[in-house]
């Protein structure tokens, strides 16, 4: 198994009490049908910032516009595939267009923590929480 460890981007949207969610298509190759907040990967030359910006474009088809830019949480996370990845979230304060579902199921608001499929989307959301 490969010990390289893969940063990744998560953004948390909030609106009305409620975050956004996304369920993964059971045809992904990682983490397959789990409810997670949206993010990706870090490429080559990027910053955390600039992933985070470009996979909420991929993903849900908005303009990331104003952010917190110090993450809410850092977590280690070994993804259902084995590959190991560092989580960074962030506080997505601004955005235009509507979220849609590019690339997962579907997506929903909730203020249920416990449909997150995963321990450091629950706790970066409880964290947000007492912001």
């Amino acid at each position: 198994m490969e010990d390289k460890i893969y940063d990744c981007s998560v953004g948390i949207l909030t609106k009305n009490n409620k975050f956004l969610v996304e369920k993964r298509k059971m045809s992904e190759v990682r983490d397959a049908g789990l409810v997670i907040l949206p993010g990706g990967h870090v490429e080559d030359g990027e910053t955390h910032m600039q992933a985070l910006v470009r996979e909420m474009k991929e993903e849900l088809d908005i303009g990331v516009k104003k952010v917190n830019p110090n993450p809410i949480l850092i977590w280690p996370y070994r993804a259902t595939d084995g590959e190991r990845q560092m989580l960074f979230y962030f506080d997505i304060q601004k955005y235009t267009g509507t979220p849609t579902a590019i690339t997962a199921e579907r997506i929903y608001w909730t203020d249920d923590i416990n449909v997150l499929d995963i321990k450091p989307d629950r706790l970066a959301i409880e964290k947000l929480r007492k912001i």
